[in-house]
């Protein structure tokens, strides 16, 4: 009774059952190399499939999420960002594949006082057609700024 969305062709996801076998595995990385900045990454692999071998909608077979970081000065702070996800489909019969998604984004960050920091974020920097949900495009390059407070 593994749970899944199928979309009824409408436009409208239902959630339905299936019997199932998974088999996973993932790798968790984060290194603080000092003056070479910060890495951290997750790597997940899943193969989830019915009882007809089928896998199973808008369940991703490899995940990846990277990201580097590094202090360019005491002030500055800036990450490069990849989320990586393929072998995705958006039904049961496995007719409707759903390209890779890879999302490559960048972020800098100026510490303007010791409890409020400025950024300028952008995300889907190649511009890539992205669909997680078929149907349903992420945004196209994606460019957002703001404020944090620490408290």
């Amino acid at each position: 009774n593994y749970p899944f969305f199928d979309d009824d062709g409408k436009g409208k996801f239902n959630l339905k059952t299936a019997d199932t076998r998974s088999f996973g595995g993932f790798l968790n990385m984060l290194f603080h190399s000092g003056p070479y900045g910060v890495f951290y990454g997750d790597v997940t692999f899943t193969d989830t499939r019915d009882t007809s071998n089928n896998y199973i909608p808008y369940s991703p077979a490899l995940v990846a999420n990277l990201s580097y970081g590094y202090s360019i000065t005491p002030k500055f702070y800036a990450e490069s960002r990849l989320f990586f996800a393929s072998e995705s489909f958006a039904d049961l019969v496995n007719s409707k594949k759903i390209n890779n998604f890879i999302d490559v984004g960048l972020k800098l960050t100026y510490r303007y006082a010791s409890k409020m920091d400025v950024y300028a974020e952008v995300n889907n920097i190649i511009n890539n057609n992205n669909y997680f949900w078929y149907g349903y495009k992420e945004r196209p390059l994606d460019v957002s700024a703001g404020i944090i407070f620490t408290f």
